[in-house]
């Protein structure tokens, strides 16, 4: 099966594939358009942020501002955009 197939099939044949990517590029649609959820860490690019939420099909203001994320903080998307929460990973004991 080829990773494209596997991201728009695999749900229904419950499959669960756990998969990242450093920039919102050179990616399948179907990697963003078929998630449960998604982390997104701090992207100061407003560009990026835009590509973001075309790949979500969200509006501007649906998605909270994500250049305002700290280092080491993430924001969670869940349910299409329904839902988000925020949170930050300690290193070292931080």
């Amino acid at each position: 099966m080829h990773l494209d197939e596997l991201y728009r099939k695999g749900r229904s044949r419950h499959v669960s594939v756990i998969a990242s990517t450093q920039a919102p590029r050179h990616v399948p649609t179907s990697f963003y358009d078929q998630c449960s959820f998604a982390w997104i860490g701090r992207l100061a690019d407003e560009d990026k942020q835009k590509r973001l939420r075309e790949i979500g099909g969200l509006p501007k203001d649906a998605l909270p501002p994500i250049s305002s994320l700290k280092n080491r903080q993430w924001l969670l998307s869940a349910d299409n955009g329904q839902h988000f929460l925020t949170t930050t990973v300690n290193v070292g004991g931080e």
